[in-house]
């Protein structure tokens, strides 16, 4: 388990026993009382860690298992820091958040753009979207080893979150603890460009015989949306009380999880052919938000949050007749390995 996830798991397990030890101190109300309204805001921030590993682990399909050793020496590795992506990239949001006194809804937006130039340090075959050579159009993309390419990828990252608080531990004019459920979905969509320099020709590659432009620029997209059920908790302290009302620091943690076993299509996964998908997905959550009232009705917040996400994946071909196989040209079953950190200041107001 890394730093962060200790930190994580340190910081949600004091708030929980927190709200346990504090119960014969303090009054147990049911919801978030005083916590209603709105707020709206904007956020910036910075990509902390991006790290991607996929791994093609063996040919699709079980009747060329006999074929091991002809196909073994094909098998690659890739990475997003080979190809540049895995630097500090700011991010841009809008967020939205209505809370009653039982269940909060919260909305995030997110934009990121990185964009790199790497050299290919072996000779890169890619699949991609499109890639043209000579008017016609292809799904493989070949950067020669020593080739410079650059690397573009415009994002769209879309968190909603559906919280529910059965009770609060308050002591009046003190704090207020309140632990909470939520449901949660990560979406998100994004078009990449590879340009590798002008297409130079047609190679062919692989025993299936797919045909790969050497050069080019390679375009497409991908696109997801990831669930996650899990627990947080919140613990406000009040900073002192002004003419307009209290002003106070809110601390709070979330942890999620999803374990899946089924198709990429109905998590919304692009693929060129649909696969089995079998994957393991943990996000955490920490934050803190300072309130301050402007006037009777309106107030400001600004607030510092950091998110880690960590995915284990395997991709593999689903079974088909054989005839329906050679149609389909599939390639490799994968195992991909994900990690992503960031954080955000945001501010806004309160209504």
């Amino acid at each position: 388990m890394n730093s962060a996830r200790r930190i994580g798991c340190l910081g949600l397990s004091i708030a929980w026993l927190g709200v346990l030890a504090s119960g014969a101190l303090a009054d147990v109300v049911g919801g978030r009382p005083g916590a209603e309204g709105w707020r709206v805001g904007v956020a910036v921030g910075q990509m902390a860690k991006l790290s991607g590993i996929v791994d093609e682990t063996k040919r699709a399909y079980s009747d060329y298992e006999e074929r091991r050793e002809e196909y073994a020496h094909r098998l690659e590795t890739y990475s997003l820091e080979e190809f540049g992506l895995d630097k500090d990239t700011p991010i841009y949001g809008l967020r939205l958040q209505c809370t009653g006194r039982y269940f909060e809804l919260a909305v995030g937006l997110d934009h990121l753009s990185p964009e790199a130039t790497a050299v290919a340090r072996r000779d890169y075959y890619l699949g991609v979207d499109k890639v043209q050579f000579e008017g016609q159009t292809y799904d493989y993309l070949l950067i020669p080893e020593g080739q410079t390419f650059d690397s573009e990828l415009d994002a769209m990252l879309l968190d909603v979150r559906l919280r529910f608080t059965p009770f609060s531990l308050t002591i009046p004019k003190v704090l207020r603890l309140s632990p909470w459920l939520y449901a949660g979905l990560l979406g998100f969509y994004g078009q990449y460009e590879i340009d590798a320099g002008p297409a130079t020709g047609i190679t062919i590659y692989e025993a299936a015989e797919y045909e790969y432009v050497i050069g080019g620029r390679g375009t497409g997209s991908a696109s997801g949306a990831l669930p996650s059920v899990g627990l947080g908790g919140e613990c406000v302290l009040l900073l002192g009380r002004g003419r307009h009302g209290p002003a106070e620091l809110t601390l709070y943690g979330e942890w999620g999880l999803l374990r899946y076993d089924g198709r990429t299509s109905s998590l919304g996964f692009s693929a060129r052919n649909e696969k089995d998908l079998d994957l393991d997905y943990t996000e955490w959550r920490l934050g803190a938000r300072c309130d301050l009232p402007l006037n009777e009705r309106l107030g400001f917040f600004v607030a510092l949050e950091y998110r880690l996400i960590e995915a284990e994946a395997t991709l593999e071909a689903q079974e088909r007749p054989p005839e329906d196989q050679a149609v389909r040209l599939e390639k490799y079953d994968k195992a991909v390995d994900l990690e992503g950190a960031w954080w955000q200041v945001s501010a806004g107001l309160r209504f």
